[in-house]
C-alpha cells in the first residue's frame, strides 16, 4: 500500500470502501520499483499507477474498471519568477502533449488537463 499522506492511498482505500471490501496489506510504503519486484517474486498483488504497470514474463497487468483517477500537476514557487529554462520545460510538455498526445507506451488513462 502507498505510504500514507500519498494521495493514491486514499483514493485506493475509498475505492475498496466503495467496492465494500476491506484491503488485507501486507506491506506499506515501498517504492514502485521494490512492488514491482515483489509482485514478479510471487510476494502477492499490488495497485500501481498505469503508468508504471508493466508486463514482464513475471508479471501481468490487468487494469481496472473503472479506473482510478488522479491529477498530476506541474508546479513551481510563487515566489520566484521561473527561469527561461523551467519556462521552456513547462511548454515543451504541454505544446509536446497538445500536439502528439500521450506517447505510445504510455497509459491511455492519461489526458492533460489546461488549468
Amino acid at each position: 500500500m502507498f505510504r500514507e499522506g500519498y494521495d493514491l492511498r486514499a483514493a485506493t482505500i475509498e475505492a475498496f470502501a466503495r467496492a465494500d471490501i476491506t484491503p488485507r496489506v501486507a506491506l506499506d510504503g515501498a517504492e514502485m520499483g521494490s512492488v514491482h519486484s515483489f509482485v514478479a517474486a510471487g510476494l502477492g498483488a499490488a495497485l500501481v499507477p498505469s503508468i508504471v504497470a508493466v508486463d514482464d514474463k513475471d508479471v501481468k497487468v490487468l487494469h481496472m474498471s473503472p479506473p482510478l483517477e488522479r491529477t498530476i500537476s506541474l508546479v513551481r514557487p510563487l515566489q520566484h519568477t521561473p527561469s527561461r529554462a523551467a519556462v521552456a520545460l513547462s511548454l515543451e510538455i504541454t505544446d509536446y502533449l497538445s500536439e502528439h498526445g500521450w506517447p505510445a507506451n504510455a497509459s491511455l488513462d492519461l489526458r492533460l488537463i489546461h488549468a
